[in-house]
């Protein structure tokens, strides 16, 4: 909820335009802030947007009572007071932010449970660009439907593990390790990773 991936990933590449989105007001406030501090306005831009399998609005609270920014808000919260966050479809975002025209494209995913309605929503963005994909994967997460759907678009899994990548068969969440790498079977690991 502060930027970290994004300004890492403006940092190794700064020919890169990289998005980052939220849907806490807080958290869009500390990204903010954090983009400025790094020097990175130029190519990070955030927004405060959800992504979903639905295009909605929900309601997130506009400010944080306690000591940090909640991190388990996913886009099945709604309140009953705080402001409206527009959701969209991931193949729908392709199409706004023109991401059709790019290339090479990774995108981080971490969305507390929530992340099969990010696939479902957008797997004419899969088919047609293949990005290479971070995902955290909880044991809420509905990791057979995601295992099956990115099995059907020919995406290898990668568990990230303290000591490197593990190719998995399948995805299943673990009892240690939470971050994945999805790759589509046209890419080579090694070549991507330049090792």
């Amino acid at each position: 909820n502060n930027g970290m991936f994004s300004i890492l990933a403006a940092k190794a590449n700064p020919k890169a335009v990289v998005y980052a989105f939220d849907i806490l007001p807080e958290a869009i406030k500390l990204i903010n802030k954090n983009i400025l501090t790094n020097d990175v306005a130029n190519i990070v831009f955030s927004q405060l947007l959800g992504i979903s399998d639905h295009a909605n609005n929900i309601i997130m609270p506009t400010s944080n009572k306690g000591s940090s920014i909640p991190t388990s808000y996913s886009t099945t919260y709604n309140f009953k007071k705080g402001i409206k966050i527009k959701l969209i479809t991931l193949d729908k975002l392709s199409e706004l932010f023109n991401l059709k025209e790019m290339s090479n494209i990774l995108i981080k995913i971490d969305v507390e449970g929530t992340e099969d309605n990010i696939f479902k929503s957008g797997v004419e963005f899969l088919l047609t660009k293949k990005p290479i994909i971070l995902c955290e994967i909880l044991n809420r997460s509905n990791s057979k439907f995601i295992n099956k759907l990115l099995n059907k678009l020919s995406f290898k899994f990668y568990l990230i593990k303290n000591n490197g990548l593990e190719e998995k068969k399948e995805i299943k969440p673990d009892k240690f390790y939470r971050d994945w790498l999805f790759v589509h079977k046209d890419y080579e690991i090694e070549k991507l990773l330049n090792i």
